[in-house]
C-alpha cells in the first residue's frame, strides 16, 4: 500500500506540473487562434484556459493532501518524497498564474 501511495502522490504532482506546462504552451500558441464571437466577453479559448487552471489547482491540491498523508501516516512515511511533492504543489499554481499573465508579452 505504501508503494502505491508513493506512486499515486508522485504521479499527481507530475501531472499537475505537466498540465501547467501544457497550459503555457496553449496560451502561447493555440489560444490566439480561437476567435471570440462578436459581442461576447469571453470565447472558447478563455473557457479552455480556465479549465486548465482549475485542473492545475485540483491536481496540486490533491498532491498536497497526498504529501501531508505521506508525512502523517507512519506506514506510508517517505519524508523526501513528501517534502518534494509539497514544495512542488505549493509552487506550481502561483507560478502558473504569474507566468500565464506574462506569456502574451513574451509571445507578441
Amino acid at each position: 500500500m505504501a508503494k502505491l501511495m508513493n506512486r499515486l502522490v508522485m504521479w499527481t504532482a507530475i501531472v499537475a506540473v505537466g498540465l501547467a506546462i501544457f497550459g503555457w504552451v496553449f496560451r502561447a500558441t493555440f489560444y490566439w487562434m480561437i476567435p471570440v464571437s462578436p459581442g461576447e466577453p469571453a470565447g472558447l479559448a478563455d473557457m479552455l484556459d480556465l479549465a486548465i487552471f482549475f485542473g492545475v489547482l485540483l491536481l496540486a491540491s490533491l498532491a498536497m493532501v497526498g504529501g501531508v498523508l505521506l508525512l502523517m501516516v507512519p506506514a506510508w512515511r517517505n519524508l523526501r518524497l513528501a517534502i518534494s511533492v509539497l514544495v512542488t504543489s505549493l509552487v506550481t499554481p502561483p507560478l502558473y498564474y504569474i507566468v500565464h499573465a506574462l506569456i502574451p508579452r513574451l509571445v507578441h
